[in-house]
């Protein structure tokens, strides 16, 4: 029941939080294009204020459980991927606070929000490789060893801005 959690009594729309969110990712997709680099005081800082104005919001105690369900799941899968050396650290603690945002209103839109993410973001390197001439045969093709750094913060980002509009009656 958790999982689906439709508006009803106690039921309380984040979009404080949601708002919070979209901004604070934007401007840290900007950052992390031009520095290549996520600090931990931005993400502390973004999460602060969603936890924030979800208290003055007064979210119900189960919303909070669906987001936090949300972030861990979130911080797991991507935790692998840093291990594997996919995504940096910063990523890695970053994408819990996307997914805790949207996970309370629904654990399925933070669940969303991870595929998205991770879907943007293979299609960013595949964009970057097309137009490098990374797919191509003959002396290009052994460039293709060489990882295309791609800021991950942008899909992370784009992916909460289209979940966001795909799960609007939550919030």
């Amino acid at each position: 029941m958790l999982l689906l959690m439709p508006p009803s009594a106690g039921f309380v729309a984040p979009t404080i939080a949601i708002t919070a969110a979209l901004l604070g990712m934007l401007i840290l997709a900007a950052l992390d294009v031009w520095k290549q680099e996520v600090e931990d005081y931005a993400t502390v800082a973004l999460f602060v204020v969603i936890a924030g104005s979800l208290v003055i919001q007064d979210v119900a105690p189960a919303q909070w459980v669906g987001g936090l369900l949300a972030g861990a799941v979130a911080f797991l899968v991507y935790m692998n991927l840093g291990l594997r050396g996919v995504v940096g650290g910063g990523d890695v603690k970053l994408a819990a606070v996307p997914a805790f945002a949207l996970g309370v209103s629904s654990p399925i839109a933070g669940l969303w929000w991870i595929t998205c993410a991770l879907l943007l973001h293979q299609l960013l390197i595949v964009i970057a490789r097309r137009v490098s001439g990374h797919a191509e045969g003959g002396a290009r093709a052994s460039a293709e060893a060489a990882p295309i750094a791609i800021p991950h913060v942008p899909a992370m980002a784009l992916a909460l801005v289209s979940s966001a509009v795909i799960f609007p009656p939550y919030w």
